[in-house]
C-alpha cells in the first residue's frame, strides 16, 4: 500500500472514530460540592495498617468510601512494577481491619473482555458515581510502556463484590494512546465528573476526561501544554471555580498549579509554587473546616520523606505532619479520602506494600514534626 494510501485510511479511522462520538457542545459545566461536613471536637486519634496482597511488589493505591460506610483500596502489584504478572488487587475496610486483598482485574482477563492483547495494568482510580455504581477505571498497555497507555473501564453494581467485564474508553481519535489516569475524580452537579488524565508520550501534560452521567465519555479537556507535568489533583471551591496540583516532571523541582473559572471547561496558565516535588505523584483534598491538605514528598532530592502539609488558599503550604522519614527508602503515591473529622491516607511503602494511616483532625492539628 502506498503512503498515501495508509495516510488516507488512517484519516478515514480517525474521523470515523470522532463520528462516533459526536455530539453538540456540552452545556457549561459546575462542580458539585459537598454538603457541609459535621466538625466535633475530638481526642486525637492515628492509627496505621498494612496491606500486602500476595505478591511481592506494589504500588500507585486509590481508596474510596461507599455509601455503607466501608472503604476499599485498590493498587496493582505482582513480581514486579510493569511485569506481565501484574494485577489490580482490592481489599475491604471492615469493622476497623483490611481483609484479604484480591485480584480485580488481570492482563490475561481484560485481554479475553476486550479481544485485544493487553499486557500490563496499572494506576486503578475508582469513582462511585449519582447512580451507586462503583466504576472503577485502570490503565493498560499492549506495546511499549507507559506512555502508550489505554484507559480502561470495569463496573460494579453491588459495592465492588462482583464486576462487568472490561471495557476500552476511546479517548483519542488518533490510535487512542497516551490516556493516563492517577487522581480523584470531581462530580459534576449535572450527575457526571471528571476524570483527570495526562498524556506523557512524547510531552507530558495535564487534562481531564468529562463523562455524563450515565458514564458516557462526553469529551476530552486540555489543561495546558506547558512544562513538564503529570497527574493532576482536582479541588472545587465554588461551583465554577477550582484549582489544580500537578506533578512537576521538569527540571524547577517545584510544584505546579492551575486555576479553572468556569467549571473546568478553561485553565490558567500553569504557576510554580514555592513547594518541592521532587517529580512524584500528591494528593489533596478540601477539610471540613474548609482548609486543603496535600499529601507529598516534601524534598526535591527524592522520596524518602512522606508529609502532611496544610494551606488556605492552595498556594501556600505548611507541613505539619510527618508520616515517614528514612533516608535510602522511598513513601510515595499517596491518595487522600476526607470524610466529616476522619482522613484516610494509603500509600506506597518501598514498592512491596500498601500502608493506611487514619487519622482525625485533632491529630493532625497537635503538635507540629
Amino acid at each position: 500500500m502506498t503512503l498515501k494510501g495508509t495516510s488516507l485510511l488512517f484519516g478515514i479511522a480517525a474521523a470515523c472514530l470522532l463520528a462516533a462520538n459526536y455530539q453538540k457542545s456540552p452545556a457549561k459545566m459546575h462542580f458539585a460540592l459537598a454538603k457541609p461536613p459535621r466538625t466535633t471536637t475530638s481526642t486525637p486519634q492515628m492509627e496505621m495498617q498494612r496491606l500486602r496482597a500476595p505478591v511481592p511488589a506494589a504500588h500507585s493505591a486509590s481508596i474510596i468510601a461507599l455509601a455503607n460506610g466501608e472503604r476499599i483500596a485498590f493498587w496493582f502489584g505482582g513480581s514486579r512494577e510493569g511485569a506481565t504478572d501484574v494485577s489490580v488487587w482490592a481489599s475491604r475496610y471492615q469493622n476497623g481491619q483490611w481483609i484479604k486483598p484480591w485480584a480485580v482485574a488481570t492482563p490475561a482477563q481484560s485481554s479475553k473482555d476486550q479481544w485485544r492483547y493487553i499486557k500490563k495494568v496499572g494506576n486503578p482510580v475508582p469513582v462511585l458515581d449519582k447512580q451507586g455504581r462503583l466504576q472503577l477505571f485502570y490503565v493498560s498497555v499492549s506495546m511499549g510502556g507507559w506512555a502508550t497507555s489505554t484507559l480502561n473501564r470495569m463496573i460494579s453494581t453491588d459495592n465492588g463484590h462482583s464486576w462487568s467485564p472490561a471495557s476500552k474508553i476511546i479517548s483519542s481519535p488518533f490510535f487512542n494512546l497516551s490516556t493516563l489516569i492517577r487522581t480523584h475524580a470531581v462530580q459534576l452537579e449535572d450527575g457526571g465528573f471528571l476524570l483527570p488524565a495526562y498524556h506523557e508520550l512524547a510531552r507530558k501534560f495535564g487534562e481531564l476526561l468529562q463523562f455524563d452521567k450515565d458514564g458516557k465519555l462526553i469529551r476530552k479537556i486540555r489543561m495546558n501544554a506547558e512544562g513538564e507535568n503529570l497527574q493532576p489533583g482536582v479541588v472545587a471551591y465554588t461551583a465554577t471555580d477550582a484549582f489544580a496540583l500537578l506533578r512537576n516532571s521538569g527540571p524547577s523541582r517545584q510544584l505546579m498549579l492551575q486555576q479553572t473559572h468556569n467549571g473546568g471547561t478553561s485553565w490558567t496558565p500553569i504557576q510554580n509554587l514555592n513547594t518541592k516535588n521532587p517529580d512524584s505523584a500528591i494528593a489533596v483534598e478540601r477539610m471540613p473546616d474548609g482548609r486543603l491538605i496535600m499529601a507529598h514528598n516534601p524534598r526535591n532530592d527524592g522520596r524518602s520523606e512522606l508529609a502532611l502539609s496544610i494551606s488556605k488558599d492552595g498556594k501556600n503550604w505548611e507541613k505539619v505532619k510527618v508520616i515517614e522519614d528514612t533516608r535510602g527508602m522511598e513513601f510515595s503515591y499517596p491518595t487522600l479520602l476526607v470524610n466529616d473529622e476522619i482522613m484516610d491516607l494509603v500509600y506506597t511503602w518501598e514498592r512491596s506494600e500498601i500502608r493506611h494511616v487514619r487519622f482525625n483532625r485533632a491529630w493532625l492539628d497537635g503538635a507540629k514534626p
